[in-house]
């Protein structure tokens, strides 16, 4: 199953609000990312925002909001905030990158992002696919994935790869 950045975007605006995106070192996750941030802020009902997992680094699950909150004010201003804490969670997309690198252990991890979907109505996280395999592996799904639609990113030839890089530089 081939899936873009448009298709993402379709699915969230009708109906699967979380998505959960795995894909090896060099596969594109990162500008796929910024592309669907900078794509999401074209979207009349989406605001959305982009976290890395250096934001939650040492940050406690009580500590989410601050840190959705500091980067929404990076990325458009600190006056806009009150206006975003005011829209409905549905409109709020949050887009998280590498969050399987936040340095929290699985029961950490599953609690920062319980309190990122309650924030954000819609939310697409990206892991390394070692996540998954971790996951599979251990037996031990994290449950707070169980309802998430899952896609790994398929590899990216030289050409592709220079491209998108061309593509991500431009953002």
């Amino acid at each position: 199953l081939k899936i873009g950045a448009k298709d993402i975007l379709d699915l969230l605006t009708t109906g699967d609000p979380h998505f959960l995106l795995l894909g090896c070192d060099r596969s594109g996750k990162t500008s796929l990312a910024k592309m669907l941030y900078r794509d999401a802020q074209k979207e009349p009902d989406l605001v959305p925002v982009f976290l890395v997992a250096t934001d939650l680094l040492k940050k406690t699950p009580a500590q989410a909001l601050d840190v959705i909150e500091a980067a929404f004010s990076r990325q458009y201003s600190p006056s806009a905030l009150d206006a975003f804490r005011k829209l409905e969670p549905a409109r709020r997309l949050l887009i998280a990158d590498d969050l399987d690198e936040t340095g929290h252990n699985r029961k950490g991890l599953t609690a920062i992002i319980e309190k990122l979907r309650e924030h954000c109505g819609k939310v697409i996280v990206f892991v390394d696919e070692r996540f998954g395999i971790d996951e599979i592996t251990s037996g031990r799904e994290l449950p707070v994935f169980a309802n998430w639609r899952q896609f790994y990113i398929a590899e990216l030839g030289h050409v592709l790869r220079s491209r998108l890089v061309q593509r991500w530089v431009m953002l």
